[in-house]
């Protein structure tokens, strides 16, 4: 008995079939070998550690905080942070941004795992962004895009290979956003609590290190 084709419904050739499907993996691996290329080709210009003069604190006779900045500083609120990193607000910030800082280069791939678990699960989005990888965002903000995310990776991994760790985690310190044109731990201590960073104490570590998430 002739099977007869269904009218309307064409039935597609094995061979088109097959040639369909061998496709697909080719497509996607050269899509991401574009994004990939476009990621290397500015990943140069965005591995360095840039950030703005200190900016004066103007404080009255009796150390009350009156202004910030002068006429010359268009950016408010950078301060260096100390060559030897305060130990508080290290345990903290690590504790809180990026646990396995000093056992990856850049990309926590267990933190890329869980996130992706999780996302599929729930309708929570969570993010695996390591320091690192907030560095080359808060340099180079863009849209968050395919792209771009693959540019902040490699940007990551370049910023740990080229300078080391503690230098990436003290540029985190300086330019990380605190609220109030406020940047780094170094000012934020100074203004929020009128003291070095190196003076902190756990609970004043604890409150600064959770206002990036925040």
């Amino acid at each position: 008995m002739t099977n007869v084709p269904t009218a309307g419904c064409p039935r597609r050739q094995p061979d088109t079939v097959r040639r369909q499907l061998f496709a697909l993996p080719m497509l996607a691996t050269a899509l991401l070998s574009t994004q990939l290329l476009w990621g290397a080709f500015f990943v140069e210009s965005r591995t360095r550690l840039a950030y703005p003069p200190p900016t004066p604190i103007i404080e009255d006779r009796h150390g009350r905080f009156l202004t910030e900045g002068l006429e010359e500083y268009d950016q408010l609120g950078f301060w260096d942070m100390p060559e030897e990193l305060p130990t508080k607000i290290t345990r903290a910030l690590l504790a809180t941004e990026d646990k396995r800082f000093y056992s990856h280069r850049g990309i926590d791939l267990t933190s890329i795992g869980r996130a992706v678990i999780n996302n599929l699960r729930t309708e929570t989005v969570q993010g695996a962004s390591t320091i690192a990888m907030q560095v080359a965002r808060l340099q180079d903000p863009a849209p968050r895009i395919l792209r771009n995310k693959i540019a902040e990776t490699i940007t990551a991994f370049a910023l740990i290979t080229g300078y080391g760790h503690d230098a990436v985690l003290r540029h985190y310190m300086r330019i990380v956003p605190l609220g109030h044109q406020i940047h780094g731990f170094a000012y934020a201590s100074r203004r929020y609590f009128r003291k070095p960073v190196e003076d902190l104490s756990w609970a004043q570590a604890a409150l600064l290190a959770a206002l990036p998430q925040s």
